[in-house]
């Protein structure tokens, strides 16, 4: 070789692209085969009634906190009273 290293994760955009379609084909796949295991199940009562206090509050303006913020609060020991 002439100095040059040869990089494997030195993809061009299109193998990327090919690459996540590939997955998702192959995802979708395996759903077809196996199934939804989700499919038939009914949420309970409780998790029915939490989703519902908690697209009011988004609804009603409540502030939102993203996971990251969430993460960082607990690391920090913030929540833990």
């Amino acid at each position: 070789m002439s100095g040059q290293l040869a990089c494997p994760l030195a993809l061009k955009p299109d193998t990327i692209y090919e690459r996540e379609n590939n997955m998702s084909a192959r995802q979708l796949g395996v759903e077809e085969i196996l199934g939804n295991p989700d499919s038939g199940l009914e949420l309970r009562e409780e998790v029915k009634e939490r989703v519902s206090r908690s697209l009011a509050a988004m609804q009603g303006g409540e502030e939102r906190v993203a996971i990251e913020q969430v993460a960082r609060m607990l690391r920090r020991g913030k929540g833990n009273e």
